[in-house]
């Protein structure tokens, strides 16, 4: 890789470390608004999930243990539906609101960020004004990535591991099966890092969001799509880290609750980076103008 082309990558990644010390009552601020619901919600998912899904492993166990005639099979496989209906009600209640959370932090960061980025003193009723003049074009785009990303993986799947299930244990099936499936992976980073760029767009952009916004976030990062590429294979493997800790610790201690408050820093940071690298391609396009305010001003 050439030289310049690292430093770009470690400048972006210094960039969005420091940027709280440029500002720091309104990023910290900004970070604690965000982290306590993202974390109580982390929490109370597992929480809430653990025992129901305890519930559902124990009567699945007991149903391979009584005869089908006897009133306890009956007993379990009542007991394993209603288990199986509350598992669902509960996540989907969870994935809804977690959603509208994440979302609304995103919001939060990317506004703080690009107003610390342009140098200007600002403060959290700044923050609001811009949350309240672009959250709906925000929200829009964000769910046109969603339903993106949904789709691309949806078709990964059809066409990487429907194939590979008549593949008959050959070795050379498997192989080709599974680098395909690690190329469709590195193409949903890619992809994922281009539609990030095009919701920072559609909060930073006045009047461009949806499809227009993850179109002009593709045209920003041109000629830096390789940096921005290892900039958010960077971030997958560090937030993958910290998901696996979880993950295998859970939240029942302190080491849980701690590795929680990393993993919802972690994704803020990445918001950051993304909304740091974002301005650094914007200098190079020259129409591109954000909303500070209630006023528009081009970014130094």
């Amino acid at each position: 890789m050439d030289s310049n082309k690292l430093f770009s990558i470690i400048s972006v990644l210094r960039e969005a470390i420091y940027l709280p010390t440029k500002n720091k009552k309104l990023i910290l601020s900004s970070i604690f608004l965000c982290l306590f619901p993202n974390s109580l919600l982390l929490i109370s998912n597992y929480i809430s999930i653990y025992p129901l899904l305890l519930n559902f492993l124990m009567k699945l166990y007991l149903i391979t243990k009584e005869y089908p005639t006897t009133p306890q099979f009956f007993d379990a496989i009542i007991g394993l539906r209603n288990d199986a209906e509350g598992f669902v009600k509960v996540h989907v209640f969870f994935v809804i609101f977690s959603y509208i959370v994440s979302t609304i932090s995103m919001m939060m960061i990317v506004h703080s960020s690009l107003l610390v980025y342009s140098g200007k003193q600002s403060s959290l009723t700044d923050v609001y004004l811009r949350l309240k003049l672009t959250w709906v074009p925000v929200l829009i785009t964000c769910l046109y990535s969603s339903m993106l990303y949904i789709g691309y993986t949806v078709l990964s799947i059809c066409l990487i591991a429907v194939p590979m299930l008549g593949a008959n244990g050959s070795v050379v099936s498997i192989m080709v099966g599974g680098l395909f499936a690690m190329l469709g992976r590195l193409l949903s980073v890619y992809l994922a890092m281009i539609w990030m760029v095009g919701v920072v767009v559609s909060v930073a952009e006045e009047s461009c969001f949806g499809l227009e916004a993850l179109w002009r976030g593709g045209e920003i990062v041109k000629g830096r799509r390789l940096q921005g590429f290892l900039i958010a294979l960077m971030l997958l493997l560090a937030d993958g880290m910290f998901t696996g800790g979880y993950g295998f610790v859970g939240a029942k201690n302190a080491t849980g609750f701690i590795l929680v408050n990393v993993l919802v820093l972690m994704k803020m940071f990445s918001y950051m980076v993304y909304t740091v690298f974002y301005c650094e391609c914007r200098k190079e396009v020259s129409y591109a103008r954000v909303v500070v305010g209630h006023n528009e001003e081009l970014l130094p």
